[in-house]
């Protein structure tokens, strides 16, 4: 949970000034997250297209930010955690 919550603020306090939050990130800050749509690919009982990525991630959700408060809430109240918030 820690390194969840480490991740999660790693990610809120490395926005750009200008920038908002977004609403998905990748495990792996590397990998690309464009959607696209895999042509050749029938998708489930096929009913294509099948689309891989996310085109969320160029969009502006303002909910994001509540996300960011409530994973980061156990940092403040729970006392299992060795380095409190």
């Amino acid at each position: 949970m820690e390194d969840f919550i480490s991740f999660i603020l790693g990610i809120a306090s490395g926005m750009q000034e200008g920038h908002g939050l977004r609403p998905v990130y990748s495990v792996v800050p590397t990998d690309p997250m464009n959607e696209w749509t895999a042509e050749k690919l029938k998708g489930y009982r096929g009913d294509g297209p099948v689309r891989m990525g996310n085109a969320a991630v160029e969009q502006t959700q303002h909910d994001s930010y509540g996300s960011i408060i409530l994973a980061a809430m156990p940092m403040f109240f729970d006392r299992r955690l060795p380095r409190p918030g």
